[in-house]
């Protein structure tokens, strides 16, 4: 089966060689043809994205407002100006959707036209005039665009998806590691609080553990701060 770049060559088969500057004048309305592909094209990605988000909160409120926005209640600012954005684009890019369509009928109509006064002038030309180049390969059109960006977007999902793994991943080493260091540091103190126990005598042992658990309740309701605490420890050295 042939591939795109010989379906293209099979098409300007009766194209001439033309001047670097003609080529240059049917590039550039092309690039207009291509602009105006990728304008519908990109309307069309927005109109899906606004019309799917506002599916979403729509059949549950609560729950749009709970995925996206965290503590945030449905009636907030934030929840509310995304729904209120999304509807305002939605309605904005579907009321221009003619002139989006107009435009390219236009960008279209235009490329033909360049494209029959450069054949003219070419024609005028005496043969074998040198300094030619191979006439432009049509511009792609809105199905092949579309297929391209949406096989773009495929693989950049799948690279963010690859990314988010690698992070999640990433993470969960880190917090086994520092739950490993924490372990190990507990046990240093637990044995030197042991070892510190052992030399005290039994009313001293009591006091001790006393003191333990005042701070321990302490903390545990509020009375007192870690900070604090480092604050008594310096003071006394």
């Amino acid at each position: 089966m042939p591939n795109r770049h010989q379906l293209l060559n099979k098409g300007n088969m009766k194209r001439p060689a033309i001047p670097k500057r003609f080529a240059a004048r049917i590039r550039a309305a092309q690039n207009k043809v291509t602009d105006a592909h990728y304008d519908i094209t990109h309307d069309d990605r927005e109109i899906a994205f606004d019309s799917e988000r506002i599916a979403e909160y729509e059949a549950d409120p609560k729950a749009f407002a709970q995925k996206y926005y965290g503590n945030n209640p449905v009636d907030s600012y934030p929840v509310q100006t995304n729904i209120s954005r999304c509807k305002e684009n939605l309605e904005r890019r579907r009321s221009r959707r003619a002139e989006r369509l107009d435009a390219l009928k236009w960008a279209k109509k235009n490329l033909e036209d360049i494209e029959q006064q450069v054949l003219q002038e070419v024609n005028c030309m005496r043969q074998g005039t040198p300094g030619r180049v191979p006439w432009p390969d049509p511009p792609l059109d809105l199905e092949e665009i579309r297929r391209i960006e949406d096989e773009a977007m495929r693989r950049m999902e799948k690279n963010d998806e690859k990314k988010r793994l690698e992070i999640e991943r990433d993470l969960e080493a880190e917090a086994i590691e520092n739950e490993r260091i924490s372990q190990e540091e507990q046990a240093i103190v637990d044995k030197e609080w042991q070892m510190a126990l052992e030399k005290m005598s039994p009313k001293e042992r009591k006091k001790a553990k006393n003191a333990i658990k005042n701070i321990y309740d302490g903390l545990r309701f509020g009375e007192i701060t870690p900070s604090q605490i480092i604050e008594y420890l310096k003071s006394r050295k």
